[in-house]
């Protein structure tokens, strides 16, 4: 909401007149206020690979709905999942495929019709195998039945029900916000049921600062009617372009989504690894080691005789020290550089405009050159790092880079192969 109300700001300071209307859509009908004329350009979670669902008429909405050709926030898919059982599961210590092969046995409810449902249905045979699609009906809207059967654990056919997902920002503003009732409960398809910020009934978002695996990341951009393109498309990548300039509001206020959706790792009430401080962490600080030292150095003279001490003292130093720089270079992020080159699987060409994003601390992009290559400078306590390609007309890219401990540099070559109506499906 911030950002679009500064979107508006800068479409004013451009002398475009903005008025503000609050515009249910995702599972209600989906861009309905621009095709009934209600509003001229919407911003919100919109993503590009939107034009491919269904209107309520079974017509692909990019044959009346057109988006700006910039976008402001680029995100992914995550869980909203109890507590309890990330626990249980211990989901919350594992990575990369370990944590792939747990993630397949929950039951995952989704909206259909939703670019998040279209990306787990393809993947369904290989990762994410227990997907449950929920349509909407007429008494209920498709995302409030999910979330009425991840509430009761289950689908009204007896079906278990674990977790419910979509997209990264809109999983945060659920656990942090809940759903502000809207509409009119007589009016049944408009009618949005509200519900209690899910953090307080011990859910959380799943995986933290990261996004499921295997699925592209998700491109918002500001939606409008494929009739006004060229009225408005110019003047919205204008005012997008403000991005460029990191101090800019419009930068500002993208940030500020960054910052939500990352959200904070929770903690449990069984300790892991990052909740409490473990004793090596303890004796690192600078505080302590001087008074280790003393206390050690005390009892040696009192108890042993001086021929013993030196030899004793010199030992445990090394001991100490061997501890600090083992879990310094443990700590420290590594400074690395992933370097690529990105082709078309079967002509070997490269492929310019590629977008190439890596998840450290934070989703960071970069687009192929004219020669299909790329650069990442990267700053990474893992030597583990997942790396997303989106290119126009190509399937969707994503795996793991291992970098091995021996080097700061890898290079990479990226092969893509082009959509077909053979392989759409898959």
């Amino acid at each position: 909401q911030n950002f679009c109300r500064e979107f508006g700001k800068s479409l004013q300071n451009k002398g475009w007149q903005v008025g503000y209307s609050p515009v249910i859509h995702q599972y209600v009908n989906r861009y309905e206020g621009l095709q009934n004329g209600t509003v001229g350009i919407e911003c919100g979670p919109n993503s590009r690979e939107s034009e491919t669902l269904f209107d309520v008429n079974g017509q692909e909405f990019k044959e009346t709905i057109a988006f700006s050709t910039r976008h402001f926030h680029t995100t992914g898919t995550r869980l909203l999942l109890r507590k309890k059982d990330v626990r249980n599961l211990k989901l919350e210590n594992l990575k990369g495929l370990q944590l792939e092969k747990e993630l397949e046995k929950l039951h995952i409810v989704v909206a259909e019709n939703t670019t998040t449902y279209d990306k787990l249905r393809r993947l369904k045979n290989d990762y994410y195998k227990n997907v449950i699609p929920v349509a909407r009906t007429y008494d209920v809207n498709a995302r409030d039945r999910a979330l009425n059967a991840l509430d009761k654990k289950t689908m009204e056919d007896g079906t278990k029900v674990d977790a419910f997902a979509s997209d990264a920002v809109i999983i945060q503003s659920l656990l942090k916000e809940g759903v502000k009732e809207e509409g009119n409960s007589n009016n049944k398809p408009y009618y949005q049921q509200a519900r209690k910020a899910y953090e307080g009934q011990e859910f959380v978002a799943f995986p933290y600062q990261d996004y499921l695996s295997y699925l592209s990341p998700e491109q918002y951009v500001i939606a409008i009617r494929q009739e006004d393109k060229q009225k408005y498309l110019g003047i919205i990548d204008s005012v997008l372009s403000e991005l460029d300039n990191p101090y800019s509001k419009l930068a500002e206020a993208s940030k500020t989504i960054d910052k939500f959706e990352k959200g904070d790792t929770p903690n449990f009430d069984q300790a892991s690894v990052s909740d409490k401080k473990r004793w090596w962490d303890i004796i690192r600080e600078p505080a302590t080691i001087p008074a280790v030292i003393a206390a050690i150095a005390s009892i040696i003279v009192a108890l042993l005789n001086p021929q013993l001490v030196a030899a004793f003292f010199s030992a445990m130093m090394g001991f100490i020290s061997n501890i600090i720089r083992r879990k310094s270079s443990i700590s420290k992020p590594r400074k690395l550089r992933l370097s690529g080159l990105v082709l078309d699987n079967e002509t070997n060409t490269a492929i310019q405009g590629a977008e190439i994003s890596l998840n450290t601390e934070g989703l960071q992009s970069r687009s192929t050159d004219a020669f299909g290559n790329f650069i990442f400078p990267v700053e990474s306590l893992e030597n583990e790092i997942r790396l997303y390609v989106n290119a126009n007309g190509y399937r969707k890219y994503d795996r793991y880079v291992i970098f091995p401990t021996n080097t700061e540099t890898f290079n990479i070559e990226i092969r893509l192969s082009r959509i077909t109506s053979t392989n759409t499906s898959q």
